[in-house]
């Protein structure tokens, strides 16, 4: 994949006939290494325009902790989401704390999972690691 220009992306293949089925393009925004899971668990929100976290991840056992941009003012709506795009969870978290999330009973396997976080202003996506 490569950036055609601003704000378009280009598919490209070599060695045979490409089968691009099943194509997610996410935007990530870069976390430093290692803060993901030094963070204490009371740890405060995050200066506005930063990046949500959750942390640990990858989690053991299906719980995390989420921190929040300071600019996530008020309640934030968040959904849990397979792999495969089903959702298995939704609620609201408030911001300004650092909320613990249990989904060990809807994450009983090892893989991959989006946590999507939206308020009236704001949305983010985090990928969730069970392992």
């Amino acid at each position: 994949m490569t950036l055609a220009a601003t704000g378009q992306v280009q598919f490209t293949s070599s060695g045979g006939w490409p089968n691009f089925s099943g194509v997610e393009l996410w935007q990530q925004t870069a976390v430093r290494a290692g803060t993901a899971t030094a963070l204490p668990a009371k740890a405060a929100a995050l200066r506005a325009g930063e990046a949500a976290l959750a942390y640990p991840n990858p989690s053991p056992d299906g719980r995390f902790s989420v921190r929040l941009p300071a600019d996530f003012g008020g309640d934030v709506r968040y959904r849990l989401v397979s792999a495969l795009g089903a959702t298995l969870a939704t609620g609201t978290l408030s911001a300004g704390m650092a909320p613990r999330l249990d989904f060990s009973r809807v994450m009983p396997a090892t893989g991959l999972y989006y946590l999507l976080l939206e308020t009236q202003q704001h949305t983010a996506q985090l990928k969730l690691l069970r392992n």
